[in-house]
């Protein structure tokens, strides 16, 4: 049997574990789906055009900064 020392360990590994994955798994879809939700709305959003690509400049340095703190993480790992 498991003492509670033991157990107590083994349930904040599979917490901090979980909360890895999760920061992981919204990196992947925030590093796939800005690119794309721009892409469409650009495409698909004619009358924004201009507003869009004015966004554009903050947005991809803003992006790329979030990608950079993000792959740094990982790499620490």
């Amino acid at each position: 049997m498991l003492g509670d020392q033991d157990r107590d360990k083994i349930i904040e590994t599979v917490k901090r574990e979980n909360r890895r994955a999760n920061r992981t798994g919204l990196g992947v879809w925030f590093a796939l789906g800005a690119p794309a939700a721009y892409s469409l709305a650009y495409h698909f959003l004619p009358r924004y055009r201009e507003a869009l690509v004015g966004l554009a400049v903050p947005a991809v340095v803003i992006y790329l900064i979030i990608l950079l703190v993000w792959s740094r993480s990982l790499l620490r790992r």
